[in-house]
């Protein structure tokens, strides 16, 4: 499914290539970006239920990688030291010095708000609600969030959103940034046994994506490993919450893993609020 051969010498063509769970391979702006890389079978204890079909070999040079938060899902050194090129690590705050630690030199962490160019993009560090907890002794690593990727020459925002549960901050993450491709996780979603700082319930990530007023969302976290539910279960009940709301079936965006959307800007074209949204909330 993936062409390998494009993303190797793809520099051109803005595209996104959905990895697995919440690893995503952006092209853009002529950069190679990848988001929270995880490629093993195994994490920890855990078996992931689908493999990557593209092997790291098999990968372009990355320029930069977008980290979350410190959960051992996320920080998998061994991928990382295998990444192609000398990517540059966008951290939370409180996580530069474990990566130095591993070898990782290139690496800038970042709190809320706060940006960094890799030129010509600029990365910012937004709010996220997740607790990181790597295991029982190790509550805190840092902090969590997700990223916001700006264009200044396009005028374009992709909005990262990491690893979170629905919370206040979207409405004011979309109120700073007029995004036009949202990158949200929907699952596990059922049953919600682990509190509010889990991933997103199913009616949660369309909510979130009404509150940040983006123009396209993309759902992730789920058909990777053995609880996360099926790609035809999620897209089915999100399909029916998204309509129940009455957005345009055209601004969700389901990707299949390890498919890679090459995207026409006339996609991106800014649209207004729907009322529909508002008026039944």
């Amino acid at each position: 499914m993936i062409d390998k051969v494009f993303l190797q010498a793809n520099r051109h063509t803005p595209s996104i290539t959905w990895i697995g769970h919440s690893t995503f391979l952006i092209q853009t702006a002529g950069l190679n970006i990848l988001t929270d890389p995880v490629w093993p079978s195994f994490i920890g204890l855990k078996k992931k239920g689908s493999n990557p079909r593209i092997i790291l070999e098999e990968m372009p040079a990355i320029d930069v990688v977008l980290i979350s938060h410190g959960q051992h899902l996320r920080l998998h050194f061994n991928t990382f030291r295998q990444l192609k090129g000398d990517p540059l690590y966008l951290v939370p705050d409180g996580m530069q010095d474990l990566f130095i630690s591993r070898g990782l030199k290139n690496v800038k962490e970042l709190s809320w708000w706060n940006h960094f160019v890799k030129i010509p993009l600029q990365f910012t560090f937004v709010p996220a609600d997740h607790r990181t907890r790597r295991s029982l002794l190790d509550v805190h690593i840092g902090s969590s969030g997700g990223w916001i990727c700006h264009n200044p020459k396009t005028k374009k925002h992709l909005y990262f959103a990491g690893d979170t549960s629905y919370f206040a901050g979207f409405s004011e993450i979309g109120a700073r940034f007029p995004i036009d491709i949202a990158i949200i996780p929907v699952g596990p979603y059922r049953p919600r046994w682990r509190g509010q700082t889990d991933p997103l319930t199913l009616a949660d990530p369309v909510q979130a994506f009404i509150d940040l007023q983006a123009n396209t969302m993309i759902p992730m976290q789920y058909g990777t490993f053995p609880w996360s539910e099926s790609e035809t279960e999620v897209w089915s009940r999100l399909q029916a919450e998204w309509n129940s709301r009455g957005l345009d079936e055209e601004r969700l965006k389901l990707l299949k893993q390890r498919e890679t959307w090459r995207i026409d800007s006339n996609e991106l074209h800014r649209r207004k609020p729907d009322a529909v949204m508002y008026s039944e909330l």
